[in-house]
């Protein structure tokens, strides 16, 4: 992990609590695959600090912005 990382991430929070429009594009900018891709480098759900604040932004993403969430149709 690279202290980039850890300013993204807090970038990310700060800017997610500010608009849903914000959120969307953050979204659309491949947010959600950099995020789970630092989940994964640093140990998944049994990482520390760092996957708990990019797992509050994929949650900040997601909360409340439809336009975010993927819905797929019941068979």
């Amino acid at each position: 992990l690279t202290l980039n990382s850890v300013e993204a991430i807090f970038v990310v929070q700060s800017l997610i609590s500010q608009s849903p429009e914000i959120q969307k594009i953050l979204a659309f900018e491949g947010a959600f695959e950099r995020l789970f891709t630092i989940v994964t480098s640093e140990g998944g759900i049994e990482g520390g600090v760092v996957v708990h604040d990019a797992l509050a932004c994929i949650d900040g993403l997601l909360r409340y912005n439809q336009s975010n969430q993927v819905r797929t149709p019941r068979l």
